[in-house]
């Protein structure tokens, strides 16, 4: 890098971990079972004080909890998938608080973190649609994300997120935990792709276009 005609420096290497500063979001998705009125999806951001000031929730459309993939597989079993709705919800629904950030999306499925570096999951075309978007949404926002793991129910937002995901788990004690805090719902563009998963590789031109 050139900082003047005749001062060179090198060029900064790409960060492998998120700064003090990082914005930080926790998501968890439920899949559908049969002793669930509804089952859905959940993420919180997390304030630096402790508690919470933003939460997008929803549940899953009827093609999620009864279709199949082209494959033969549920939907509704269909956890990378799931999961990475999950890490699309903040950056759709708090684009202006994420625009230029350093972005941490908490998961506590271990093939989303790995589908998040590969840009793809190997084996579940729909969750790499999905995958595919969020990094154009990324880009478009100017925002760096660092997909963490963060396993299942190990802290409170976890616990939390996971309480908010299923009918028999979303209690009033956990309403009352994200009480007062900014909620949003799915985006109309997301919530649409979702009442009829389709391989759409032009997913997060889509979704841009409904930020914009």
């Amino acid at each position: 890098m050139a900082v003047s005609s005749t001062v060179w420096q090198p060029i900064e290497r790409a960060l492998d971990r998120p700064p003090p500063d990082s914005l930080i979001f926790v998501s968890d998705a439920a899949g559908g079972t049969g002793n669930e009125r509804w089952a859905g999806v959940a993420s919180l951001g997390l304030l630096d004080s402790g508690g919470y000031w933003f939460l997008c929730s929803g549940r899953w459309p009827p093609a999620i909890l009864n279709d199949h993939d082209e494959k033969g597989a549920a939907l509704a079993s269909k956890t990378t998938m799931l999961e990475t709705v999950g890490l699309l919800l903040p950056l759709l629904t708090a684009a202006d608080e994420v625009k230029g950030r350093n972005i941490v999306l908490g998961v506590d499925n271990m093939a989303v973190y790995f589908a998040w570096v590969n840009r793809s999951s190997k084996d579940d075309q729909l969750a790499s649609v999905l995958m595919r978007a969020l990094h154009i949404v990324a880009a478009y926002l100017e925002c760096r994300v660092f997909v963490e793991h963060v396993p299942r129910c190990t802290t409170p937002a976890s616990i939390l997120a996971d309480s908010l995901t299923r009918e028999s788990s979303a209690t009033s004690d956990a309403w009352a935990q994200v009480r007062g805090v900014r909620k949003e719902r799915i985006p109309k563009a997301l919530k649409h792709w979702l009442r009829k998963p389709s391989i759409d590789w032009q997913l997060g031109l889509k979704l841009i276009k409904d930020l914009s």
